[in-house]
C-alpha cells in the first residue's frame, strides 16, 4: 500500500531515475532503432552503477544506525538537521537537467530507506487514509516509514508522548484559514518538542462517480467547502453542501451515494477509487498548509532554524510589550504570533511566538533567561529547521 502511494505521489526513486526505461519499454525491443538501443544500453550501465552506489551508501547507513543505537550515543533515528543538510547539498551540487524538486524527491526516498535500515520509525498522521496530512507525511518521510492514521491531533501528540509513535505530523497553519486551534491547544498541554516543519500545497478536487451535471450533494470538511465556494457557486449552484469531519471522510461517504461528490485530495481519489471530475477547484490556487512534526528528542541546529515559545498571560498588551522589547534588545526577529484562549482557564490566553534562530544560540538563551527573570515564564516548544520549499 505504501509503495502504491509513493508511486502516485511521484516520490519513488525508481519513478524518477528509471523514467526513461519505463517509457522506452512501450516500444518492442526488436523495432527500436540503433541510436535508441545505444541510449538504452547507456541507461542500463548507469542504473547498474546507481544500484551499486545506493547499496554502498546503505552499508554506511547501517553502521550509523548501530552507532545511534549504542549506549554511548542514543541518538534519534530521524535527524532533521542532517536531513536538511543533505537536501541543501544536493541542491548545491545539482547542475540539471533534473530540477531541485525532482532530486529532492529522490533523496527523500533514499533517506526514507535509510531510516528503515537504521531501525525504522512510526509516524502518526491525521486520518483517515487519503487525507492531506497523509500526503504531507508521505512526501516528507517517503514510502519506507510505518504510518498510522489517528483520529485527532490530541491522539497524535499523546502517542508521541507515550512512546507509541516516534513522530507525529499535524497541521498548524493554513495560508487562507489561519491557525489550527486543535494543534495550538495540544502543543500548549504537552512537553513533546517540535522537531521539524513542512509546507504542503493544498489542491482540492471534485471526486464523484456521477458526471458534473448529475451531482446533487457535495461532501467535504467545512474549510474545504469554504476554499472552493466560488467554484461551487459557478458550477454547482443548486447542489447541497454537506460538511464532514475530514475531506477523506467525505470521499468515503460519496463513494456509496448516487448523485454525490466529495471535495478531497488526489490521494483520496486513489484510495477510495473515485474518479476526479474536476481538478484544482480551490478559489485561491496558491493555498498552502504548514505542518509541524513533533518527536521525542530535540533537533540540533541546522543553520537556518525556528524557535517556538509559548507564553501564558492575562494582561496581553503589557506582556507582549515586555516580550518584544526583550527579544528585540537581543537582536532576535519575531516573524509569527498566534493567540489562543487557554483551555480550562477563563480569561487567560496562550501566545505562541516564532523566532528566527535556535535555542542553543547565546542570544536566544540570554533572552529566555531575561524573560524568566521578569516573571514572563516562556515555555520552549522546539527549535527546528525552517521549511523554505514546499513538499
Amino acid at each position: 500500500m505504501r509503495a502504491r502511494y509513493a508511486y502516485v505521489l511521484g516520490l519513488s526513486v525508481f519513478a524518477v531515475i528509471g523514467m526513461a526505461l519505463l517509457w522506452s519499454d512501450i516500444v518492442p525491443a526488436q523495432t527500436a532503432s540503433k541510436p535508441l538501443q545505444k541510449y538504452r544500453a547507456q541507461i542500463d550501465e548507469i542504473d547498474a552503477s546507481l544500484v551499486e552506489l545506493l547499496n554502498s551508501r546503505a552499508k554506511v547507513v547501517q553502521q550509523i544506525g548501530k552507532l545511534k543505537r549504542s549506549e554511548e550515543s542514543r541518538q534519534p533515528i530521524y535527524a532533521p538537521a542532517r536531513e536538511q543538510a543533505v537536501l541543501d547539498r544536493v541542491h548545491r551540487l545539482n547542475r540539471g537537467p533534473l530540477s531541485d524538486r525532482a532530486l529532492g524527491a529522490v533523496f527523500r526516498e533514499i533517506m526514507s530507506g535509510s531510516i528503515a535500515l537504521q531501525g525504522g520509525a512510526r509516524v502518526g498522521y491525521l486520518g483517515p487514509e487519503g487525507s492531506f496530512s497523509q500526503i504531507a507525511a508521505l512526501r516528507k518521510f517517503g514510502s519506507s516509514i510505518d504510518y498510522v492514521a489517528m483520529s485527532d491531533v490530541d491522539e497524535i501528540v499523546g502517542a508521541v508522548q507515550a512512546g507509541k509513535a516516534d513522530l507525529g505530523i499535524v497541521p498548524i497553519e493554513n495560508a487562507i484559514d489561519g491557525w489550527v486551534d486543535a494543534t495550538l491547544d495540544a502543543l500548549a498541554e504537552t512537553d513533546v518538542p517540535i522537531v521539524a516543519e513542512a509546507l504542503l500545497p493544498v489542491q482540492q478536487n471534485l471526486l464523484s462517480r456521477a458526471p458534473l451535471a448529475r451531482v446533487r450533494r457535495v461532501y467535504s470538511h467545512p474549510k474545504a467547502l469554504a476554499q472552493c465556494r466560488q467554484w461551487l457557486k459557478r458550477n454547482l449552484p443548486n447542489a447541497r453542501l454537506v460538511p464532514t469531519s475530514s475531506t477523506s471522510e467525505a470521499a468515503k461517504i460519496a463513494k456509496n451515494k448516487p448523485g454525490s461528490a466529495a471535495i478531497a485530495s488526489s490521494l483520496a481519489a486513489e484510495h477510495y477509487d473515485l474518479p476526479i471530475v474536476a481538478k484544482q477547484i480551490e478559489d485561491r490556487p496558491n493555498n498552502m498548509t504548514r505542518f509541524v512534526i513533533v518527536g521525542q528528542r530535540a533537533s540540533r541546529p541546522s543553520g537556518d532554524d525556528i524557535t517556538s515559545l509559548l507564553f501564558e498571560a492575562k494582561e496581553e498588551p503589557r506582556m507582549l510589550t515586555q516580550v518584544f522589547d526583550t527579544l528585540n534588545g537581543r537582536g532576535l526577529r519575531v516573524f509569527r504570533l498566534a493567540e489562543r484562549p487557554a483551555r480550562g482557564r477563563n480569561w487567560s490566553y496562550n501566545y505562541f511566538v516564532d523566532l528566527v534562530g535556535h535555542a542553543s544560540q547565546s542570544d536566544m538563551q540570554s533572552a529566555i533567561r531575561t524573560l524568566r527573570y521578569k516573571g514572563l515564564d516562556p515555555r520552549w516548544l522546539g527549535s527546528y529547521p525552517r521549511a523554505t520549499e514546499p513538499l
